[in-house]
């Protein structure tokens, strides 16, 4: 992330404007609201994001310059009329109303994680082409009805609970994804090859239960950073590749234990742990019991 990124909190200092409400009081997780009301035209030039902003017109049509990600636009938005700047990306703005009547804006700031855990909950892939993609104006009418529900929540003190709100979050990113969905260049076959990705590394990790596993090498095989592939494998597994290496040689510890003839100190050693001892108090710490006593019960 460029290191003048701003937060989220700190928004409300760049824009030439007041924030007529927010929901910081409101214990919302992932995302932030906050309402414009009765602004005046004007412009403003803000430095790259460490969030997502989603601006969208809730009332009074506005002309609108935008420029961020090298692309430029000029166009009348109508109410409902969203806007995306992904972030890290520098943005400019300009804007002034072609009606009379009282304008409304709501700024949403998401999460990029918040964004991930949605995509890989609700469309079932590695977040790793589910990034938002920037895009300088666009209608949805689902998306300005959900937008304009987290509104009223944020003006009537979130009535209805964090739960709701963070529900239409969810809601309102999937849908965000998958409007974006026809804009990218291998939308098609996304699921496919990051499904392809992580099984790939699974199958490396059973065949290989026994050698030193690096997050190193394990992202070189999903086309990942080391970082970033343990963020997306404990987002897409629900455990930490560390955890996952551990529980897979549990696992086929209890198949070899089941053989009587296979020594306790072979099983430990084939299956990557340092002796016995070493395999012994994982193989506790993870069932419960000792390998002699799982033996044991498991040979009666």
């Amino acid at each position: 992330m460029h290191e003048k990124a701003i937060r989220s909190q700190d928004f409300a200092q760049y824009v030439p404007y007041s924030l007529t409400n927010t929901s910081d009081r409101l214990g919302w997780e992932g995302f932030r609201a906050e309402i414009v009301r009765d602004h005046s035209a004007g412009e403003i030039a803000l430095p790259p994001l460490e969030h997502h902003l989603l601006n969208l017109i809730i009332s009074v049509p506005t002309f609108h310059e935008h420029r961020w990600g090298g692309a430029r636009r000029e166009e009348i938005g109508r109410e409902g009329s969203a806007s995306l700047v992904p972030a890290g990306l520098e943005s400019y703005w300009r804007w002034n109303y072609v009606e009379q009547g009282s304008p409304c804006d709501l700024h949403l700031h998401i999460d990029p994680a918040f964004v991930r855990r949605v995509a890989v909950a609700n469309l079932d892939e590695l977040p790793q082409n589910s990034e938002f993609l920037s895009v300088l104006s666009f209608y949805d009418p689902t998306l300005h009805h959900i937008a304009n529900v987290l509104l009223a929540e944020v003006e009537q003190g979130g009535t209805h609970g964090a739960l709701f709100a963070e529900s239409l979050a969810t809601a309102l990113i999937a849908l965000l994804l998958k409007v974006q969905q026809p804009w990218r260049s291998a939308s098609t076959s996304s699921k496919s090859r990051a499904k392809d990705r992580l099984r790939l590394v699974c199958d490396y990790i059973e065949t290989n239960l026994g050698a030193d596993l690096h997050l190193e090498r394990l992202g070189q095989i999903a086309g990942l950073g080391p970082d970033r592939f343990g963020e997306l494998f404990r987002i897409a597994v629900g455990v930490s590749p560390y955890r996952y290496v551990l529980q897979r040689r549990i696992e086929r510890a209890k198949s070899m234990l089941r053989q009587k003839h296979v020594p306790i100190t072979q099983i430990a050693l084939e299956l990557g742990f340092a002796d016995h001892a070493h395999l012994s108090s994982t193989f506790r710490r993870l069932t419960g019991m000792v390998p002699s006593r799982f033996r044991s019960e498991a040979n009666r």
